[in-house]
């Protein structure tokens, strides 16, 4: 968004909400986030090391994605050298 002391991270729930289409809306909404202006998509519920490979190869910018004991979104010791930073460089873990 251009403001060195702001940072905006749109967040979609896309993906629960639907086993069918959830992960293509998701994307879908994510990728129209960045054509927006924000600065970081952030995709909730996650359900497997292949859908943050995908959110990696097919989303645009910056990704932010929140790995929780206990949540739905894989949370591997190895997560971000093995899916994240090897696909996508511009991508913040929380852990």
């Amino acid at each position: 968004m251009g403001d060195k002391d702001f940072f905006l991270v749109a967040r979609t729930d896309a993906r629960a909400t639907s086993a069918k289409n959830g992960l293509e809306e998701a994307i879908m909404r994510a990728n129209l986030y960045m054509e927006a202006g924000v600065d970081a998509s952030f995709v909730e519920a996650l359900r497997d090391d292949d859908e943050l490979r995908e959110i990696g190869k097919r989303t645009k910018g910056y990704r932010v994605c929140n790995m929780l004991e206990g949540g739905i979104t894989p949370h591997d010791q190895n997560i971000a050298e093995i899916l994240i930073l090897k696909r996508a460089p511009r991508t913040c873990i929380i852990l």
